[in-house]
């Protein structure tokens, strides 16, 4: 990771490397309103550090663990605007149409995986998995 500018920490003196594996840390164990405070802190004290797209990506993915699906549609919707081409678009775009799926929004839902096949024509498992998905929604 790129040194933060001189002077640039977080609240309490966390760097960013441990602001954001503390955030990680709190999903993995299941603690997903701290994760979502953790990592919405993260993006907010360092806007451009390399791991903001993911942040973003995982602040969804926290509101998708606690069945906040219209809020986590709202999340991996950040990841789609702000982080084009980034690695965790199609991944957002993906857990997005399975926001919508939840919500029983099966227009969306398809128009979210439509969106990813053909954004990202390389097969990858986000991909793939769309696909699937697309065949089994109702017409």
């Amino acid at each position: 990771n790129p040194p933060q500018p001189a002077g640039v920490t977080a609240p309490g003196g966390m760097s960013a490397q441990r602001m954001f594996d503390t955030a990680m840390s709190d999903y993995f164990g299941g603690q997903f309103d701290l994760a979502v405070a953790g990592f919405e802190g993260y993006i907010r004290t360092y806007p451009t550090a390399p791991d903001v797209a993911r942040a973003q990506y995982y602040v969804g993915e926290s509101l998708y663990q606690m069945k906040r699906y219209q809020e986590a549609v709202t999340a991996y919707g950040r990841v789609i605007e702000q982080h084009k081409r980034s690695a965790w678009e199609p991944e957002a775009l993906y857990k997005q149409g399975q926001s919508f799926e939840q919500l029983k929004d099966v227009a969306r839902a398809r128009q979210a995986y439509e969106t990813l096949v053909k954004t990202f024509p390389d097969t990858n498992n986000a991909v793939i998995l769309a696909k699937q998905r697309l065949q089994a929604l109702p017409r």
